[in-house]
């Protein structure tokens, strides 16, 4: 029996149920200049965030990390999500929502960063496929999106929690870990 295009296979059980900087483009302001150090030396694409010692380590299991699914089109946003988050989660990156969808099967993420704006399959339709697919699993929005409409189109989709760039990585952390305690 084949899946209809654009739809996640029944998985249910794959996956169990589950600083100052500013992170945006357009806003520059306190040490986000820092953050783009390794950017601005042509280190962006060559180093990971966690670094090459970083490990999974199954939270499920007693470990402590987490694992998120971060989904944006722009790279230099993408690079700065991945910093952000390296000391607490271990990530998985997706460029679309397409790609965002399908790693949601593989991957079996604890937490899911996507924005509205991606290309082949944006956040809205992302978010939707992935809610019916992993009804447990948080998703959290960012997006520079703050329309009414917008907003409620997200939670509509699915999402769990709606944070409007800019922001900064701590207040990041701190939705990701407020929508892991509602799970538990």
């Amino acid at each position: 029996m084949s899946e209809a295009p654009g739809r996640l296979p029944k998985t249910e059980n794959l996956c169990a149920a589950g600083d100052g900087r500013v992170l945006s483009r357009q806003h520059v302001s306190g040490d986000r200049g820092t953050a783009l150090d390794g950017f601005r030396s042509g280190d962006l694409l060559r180093q990971h965030p966690g670094g090459p010692d970083t490990q999974h380590t199954d939270a499920r299991d007693g470990g402590g990390r987490r694992r998120a699914l971060v989904a944006d089109e722009d790279p230099v946003m993408l690079w700065l999500l991945e910093r952000a988050l390296a000391k607490d989660f271990d990530m998985t990156v997706a460029h679309d929502g397409q790609q965002a969808v399908s790693l949601a099967a593989m991957s079996c993420p604890d937490v899911i960063v996507l924005d509205l704006g991606m290309p082949v399959l944006d956040g809205f339709g992302a978010c939707r496929l992935i809610r019916e697919a992993y009804p447990r699993v948080p998703i959290v929005i960012v997006s520079g999106n703050v329309d009414e409409g917008s907003v409620r189109a997200a939670f509509e989709a699915g999402a769990t929690d709606y944070l409007s760039k800019p922001f900064t990585p701590s207040q990041l952390r701190a939705r990701l870990q407020a929508c892991l305690l509602r799970i538990r």
